[in-house]
C-alpha cells in the first residue's frame, strides 16, 4: 500500500486522495497491531495456563515473561507467579535436603563421628530424614 501510495504521489494524485489513502493505510496497520498484540496475548494465556500445574519453574517463567512481554496481566498471571515462588521455594528445600543427606554419608563413610552428629542435626534442620 505504501508503494501504491508513492506512486500514485508521483503520478499527481489529488492531495486529498492521498491523505485518504495514508489515513487508510494507517488504520489497516493499527489493525494489523492489534492483532498480533490479541495473538499474542492468546498465546501467553495458552502458555500460562499449559505452565500452572506442570511443576516447572523454568516452564512457569518463561511463560510469565511471556505474558509480561504481551502485555498481559491480572489473576492469571498473579496465580502463576504465586505458584512460581511455591515451586521455587519446595526447590530450594529439597536442595537444602539431598545436600544435607550427602553431608551426613560424607561423614558416616569418613567415620568423622563429630561431623557427622553435626551433619545428623544440619539434615534434621532442614527436614531430611
Amino acid at each position: 500500500l505504501a508503494f501504491a501510495i508513492d506512486q500514485a504521489a508521483r503520478a499527481g494524485v489529488s492531495p486529498q486522495v492521498l491523505a485518504r489513502a495514508e489515513k487508510r493505510k494507517a488504520a489497516l496497520e493499527a489493525e494489523a497491531q492489534n492483532l498480533q498484540l490479541k495473538r499474542a496475548r492468546r498465546e501467553a494465556l495458552s502458555a500460562l495456563e499449559s505452565a500452572t500445574g506442570a511443576g516447572s519453574v523454568d516452564m512457569l517463567d518463561a511463560a510469565i515473561g511471556q505474558a509480561e512481554r504481551a502485555g498481559l496481566e491480572g489473576e492469571v498471571v498473579d496465580e502463576a507467579r504465586a505458584e512460581r515462588e511455591v515451586l521455587a521455594a519446595d526447590f530450594r528445600k529439597q536442595q537444602a535436603r539431598s545436600v544435607a543427606l550427602a553431608a551426613v554419608r560424607v561423614a558416616r563413610q569418613s567415620m568423622d563421628i563429630p561431623g557427622l552428629l553435626l551433619a545428623i542435626r544440619g539434615a534434621s534442620e532442614v527436614g531430611a530424614n
